[in-house]
């Protein structure tokens, strides 16, 4: 044969095994006899030696037929060499192995990162008077950075769900009380920044609730949804924060800090605008932004 280089007689019956390469034995005989007992193709993929001694990859496609008394008559089929896609196939497994090890490495080192200045923000506030409550605000600051670290590689850097985001921004406040917050909306996919941008704006929502609003009473409940609109521009997200059953709302004298990171963070990182009304029954919250065409 023009392949291996062998006599068709030599390839005949068990001597086509001889070729294939010794590793690959085993597997493709116990293969081929089960394809056998049953009568059915086979479909594999194994080493085969050419005749300048290289072993190839070959992707062998073959049925058995039978004659009238029930005795084997012989195969139809094709074999292919498939060894350059195989190579690319194992070139991008080893490229892909090497970015999810990159990958973890930078989230231990940013996770490490994150504790020193956790620990120096600690130190620091313990030399301040009255400072508990602006550290707990400082570490819950840190804290949803991490997980928003954490989904993200999870997703390997590749952009998330808004559905994730809304979750992992709200399960700390709500483990007690999952019932007090409804989300939902269509499928939506943001990238790295959109959700850095998201999941502080949320973070930022979520604590004034939990300190203020809707999540500080065990009445209260928050409405998370978001629906998308198609626009010239592209697909428009329309997302509402909605509190409900908390203790009366009335406008601050000024912006505080959170109110100021919502707002220049969702217009700089999201090019998102957001409205934030201070109504007596609830504080309400309604973000819009271009996702894009």
């Amino acid at each position: 044969m023009e392949f291996t280089g062998r006599a068709l007689e030599e390839e005949i019956g068990a001597g086509w095994m001889d070729g294939v390469h010794p590793e690959d034995r085993s597997r493709l005989a116990e293969a081929s006899n089960a394809a056998l007992e049953a009568r059915r193709p086979l479909s594999s993929e194994y080493r085969l030696r050419r005749h300048d001694g290289q072993y190839r990859w070959i992707r062998d496609n073959v049925a058995p037929y039978f004659l009238d008394d029930g005795i084997l008559g012989g195969f139809f089929g094709s074999a292919t060499d498939v060894s350059d896609q195989v190579e690319r196939e194992a070139v991008l497994r080893e490229a892909q192995t090497l970015q999810e090890g990159l990958i973890a490495d930078l989230n231990h080192r940013v996770k490490n990162t994150l504790a020193t200045v956790q620990s120096i923000a600690v130190q620091t506030f313990q030399r301040v008077q009255d400072c508990e409550m602006p550290l707990q605000m400082f570490q819950g600051r840190l804290n949803a950075l991490s997980r928003t670290q954490d989904l993200l590689t999870r997703r390997r850097w590749r952009g998330t769900t808004l559905q994730e985001v809304v979750e992992s921004a709200v399960s700390p406040f709500v483990d007690s009380h999952r019932s007090a917050v409804e989300i939902g909306g269509p499928d939506v996919l943001l990238t790295p920044k959109q959700t850095m941008a998201l999941s502080f704006a949320l973070h930022e929502l979520c604590n004034n609730a939990a300190r203020h609003g809707a999540l500080s009473s065990s009445g209260g409940r928050v409405i998370v949804h978001w629906e998308t609109r198609e626009t010239e521009d592209g697909t428009t997200l329309l997302l509402s924060w909605r509190e409900q059953g908390g203790p009366p709302v009335a406008p601050p004298d000024r912006k505080g800090f959170g109110v100021r990171m919502i707002e220049r963070g969702l217009r700089h990182e999201f090019s998102a605008t957001s409205e934030i009304e201070f109504a007596p029954d609830g504080l309400v919250c309604t973000i819009r932004a271009t996702l894009g065409s």
